[in-house]
């Protein structure tokens, strides 16, 4: 040991002599080391020491080996230093904290010598934790917030937290293109400008808490990333580090109803003057912002993070759709575009209601494989005649591009901020063949592919299906409520009549009878029909049911404007519309309009789309079922 450190130990301590107790852990790419020293003749037995020394090759396990990289983890122990110099002491019981007992910074070099809190009656460290240790943290961040309420965070990160944007541009380069990082900046903003600003953390994974013997109490330690932000940082953080995603489905609401009941006892404690129920009302929806962001850095810095899973990418999905909802389009321009639409739509029903089936004037696109996709009749081209009347002077009056599927992709939908995305009549072959499974589709889709409208009108029924990103969705004014499972009916697959020449069909079949079996339905059916918007809305009012199409080559399996405003439906009745694997459509791909890349899956419950997610990756790799 250098001399000069054994000094400021012994000295730090009222210690005669110290010894070596080990080292606790080298610190991240080989900036120095964590160690753990005995002491002779003073009233502590241990001492911690966390000695910061300049590599002199960087060797980051990511292999982020940048110069902002060096300059980011030297400002970090920079922080760490201010945060012991100016802050910890505010830091009580509630948000126990190690005692700083002697701090020494050069440029190249930082010495901490910081109580040891295994002595001090927090020797355990967990790999999982169980419910109350679990509440014990959510606590501990809840003081902790509560305690720096309001404070500027003068010597800290401005904005705390490691992957914070402005601090990572590294990593939002090499993502890939899509929704999630072309809303980096926004979910950013929505988090820096939120009210109540506090200090955060900044890596409160489970692996910083220190435990008592009995799990109860907790204590923190690394604050090399703490700065101002919003609490819900840490929160939704510090539950991905703790559970696998089908728990953080699970157990959402419950650990953030613990976290703000916390929260409400501590603001009384340190800060009365703040109104504990406007923090609430103002973080509570953040949560989902918080996560987002932090999948976001993940998503370019480790993209095989065993965090990246389907609750993530859900949540990812709502949470910018609703952001580019705020960004794209106000809320009274989204009404009145909607309403547009919605006469736009039964326009177009009424022209395909005075049509018969006799006599009709039948064409052929040369576009698709299918026979569905080719066939176009002289009832379409004048429904979408009806719908443009009506909608294409509000691509004038608001900026907006259109995709129409009896009319060439002119490619604006890549360049506005936002398209309607418009099938006038779906299911023409149904239409031809004299039978139900046809109606008009409109959409109005952000550029990132989120759907912000959704109208379908079935000029059948004469039902109209609307949605509104935001504002729920309703079947002729009435709010939809979503069917439950009904374990007296079967489970019922809508699909297409292709899928009866699959050569899967057969290990589908048995498959919908285990997957019955295990939700307690009595058997299951595959029906097939045609109108891909009918089907999809069909599983809004029928028990039990799902739609599905497994990926395909070429140019087949449905088009943009087939998916786009059910999709819309969907997100806003809390169902299920996504990729075969769990993602969100991809409904503004720039290369084709058609969706036969990833499948198709619509449900009215997510534990029914998971079984038949994993009925396909099954099926997939030819496994016995």
């Amino acid at each position: 040991m250098d001399s000069h450190v054994r000094d400021i130990i012994l000295k730090a301590t009222g210690a005669d002599d110290l010894f070596e107790g080990g080292s606790i852990q080298s610190l991240w790419s080989g900036y120095g080391s964590i160690d753990r020293y005995g002491l002779i003749g003073s009233d502590l037995d241990t001492v911690v020491v966390k000695h910061v020394r300049l590599p002199d090759q960087d060797n980051h396990p990511q292999g982020w080996n940048t110069d902002r990289s060096h300059q980011r983890k030297l400002h970090s122990y920079q922080v760490e230093t201010a945060w012991y110099e100016q802050w910890a002491d505010h830091c009580g019981d509630q948000c126990r904290i190690p005692h700083c007992l002697a701090l020494e910074h050069h440029e190249d070099e930082v010495l901490m010598v910081l109580e040891d809190l295994d002595s001090s009656g927090f020797p355990a460290r967990k790999g999982s934790v169980t419910e109350p240790g679990l509440i014990s943290c959510l606590d501990w961040l809840a003081h902790f917030h509560a305690t720096f309420m309001g404070e500027k965070p003068e010597g800290l990160w401005d904005v705390g937290t490691y992957w914070h944007l402005d601090t990572r541009p590294d990593e939002l380069a090499v993502m890939d293109e899509g929704e999630l990082k072309q809303a980096a900046a926004v979910l950013d903003h929505a988090l820096n400008e939120a009210p109540f600003q506090t200090f955060v953390h900044g890596d409160a994974k489970l692996a910083n808490f220190c435990f008592s013997r009995d799990g109860i109490q907790v204590a923190a330690v690394d604050f090399q990333y703490v700065g101002g932000g919003c609490g819900m940082k840490d929160v939704a953080y510090f539950i991905g580090s703790c559970l696998d995603e089908d728990e953080c489905e699970r157990r959402e609401k419950d650990l953030l109803d613990a976290y703000f009941s916390t929260l409400r006892k501590a603001l009384a404690l340190h800060r009365p003057d703040v109104d504990a129920a406007a923090v609430e009302a103002a973080w509570r929806p953040l949560y989902s912002v918080a996560w987002t962001d932090f999948y976001r850095f993940l998503k370019g810095w480790s993209p095989g993070h065993w965090k990246i899973h389907r609750y993530s990418e859900r949540l990812a999905h709502e949470v910018v759709s609703r952001l580019q909802v705020e960004q794209c389009v106000s809320t009274d321009q989204l009404q009145t575009l909607a309403g547009q639409a919605v006469i736009a739509a039964q326009a177009a029903g009424e022209i395909i209601r005075a049509h018969n089936q006799t006599n009709l004037q039948i064409q052929h696109k040369e576009v698709g494989t299918s026979t569905a996709s080719q066939v176009v009749t002289e009832v379409d081209h004048k429904a979408q005649a009806a719908i443009l009347a009506i909608l294409e002077p509000t691509c004038v009056e608001f900026d907006l591009a259109l995709l129409a599927e009896e009319s060439p992709d002119d490619g604006l939908r890549q360049q506005k901020r936002a398209f309607w995305c418009i099938d006038p009549m779906d299911g023409t072959l149904a239409f031809i063949n004299g039978k139900q499974g046809y109606s008009v589709s409109i959409a109005l889709v952000s550029q990132t592919g989120s759907p912000l409208i959704g109208v379908v009108y079935d000029p059948v029924e004469q039902t109209l299906y609307q949605a509104v990103s935001g504002r729920g969705v309703f079947t002729n004014d009435r709010k939809l409520q979503l069917p439950g499972l009904d374990p007296s009916r079967p489970l019922v697959l809508q699909t297409d009549y292709s899928f009866k020449s699959h050569p899967w069909l057969e290990g589908t079949r048995e498959g919908l009878q285990e997957i019955a079996q295990k939700l307690g339905l009595k058997g299951a059916d595959i029906q097939f029909r045609t109108g891909a918007v009918m089907n999809a809305c069909s599983i809004l009012k029928t028990p039990n049911s799902c739609y599905f199409k497994y990926p395909r080559t070429g140019n087949s399996g449905g088009s943009l404007w087939d998916y786009a405003a059910t999709a819309c439906l969907f997100d806003e009745a809390g169902a299920v519309a996504s990729d075969i694997h769990g993602a969100p459509l991809d409904l503004n791909r720039p290369d084709s309009t058609f969706m036969n890349h990833r499948g198709l899956l619509y449900a009215g419950q997510r534990q029914l789309a998971d079984h038949i997610m994993l009925l396909y990756s099954r099926l997939q790799d030819t496994q016995p079922l």
